[in-house]
């Protein structure tokens, strides 16, 4: 099961799937119009940024992993494949996610 979502410029939920309720235990509408970073652990904040930063700019998708706060205060791992939609300029105007709970596999190969 995955979830997807999406953000717009400055990393703010305009959309999340249903999903988001068993995966996490949020309702959709705890997470839409909040800040993305509100959900990911203190520590990756600033790798998140560098994602959207100048480096990133040129690529149209990314691939991280990251922790994920579920509504229970523990962390997941997740890895998300973020897609930039951009304009006519080029300019993106908005994100589109598609993350999956890697925890259990990572826990597996004992990493």
């Amino acid at each position: 099961m995955h979830i997807i979502s999406v953000f717009s410029t400055d990393g703010v939920f305009t959309y999340i799937s249903p999903t988001v309720t068993p995966l996490l235990g949020y309702l959709p509408e705890e997470v839409i119009g909040k800040p993305s970073a509100a959900f990911n652990h203190p520590d990756e904040i600033m790798q998140l940024v560098e994602f959207r930063g100048l480096s990133y700019i040129e690529r149209d998708s990314v691939r991280f992993i990251g922790r994920v706060r579920h509504k229970n205060g523990e962390y997941r791992l997740y890895e998300t494949t973020s897609e930039y939609v951009r304009d006519e300029s080029g300019e993106i105007v908005q994100t589109i996610c598609i993350g999956r709970d890697i925890t259990g596999l990572r826990q597996a190969e004992g990493r």
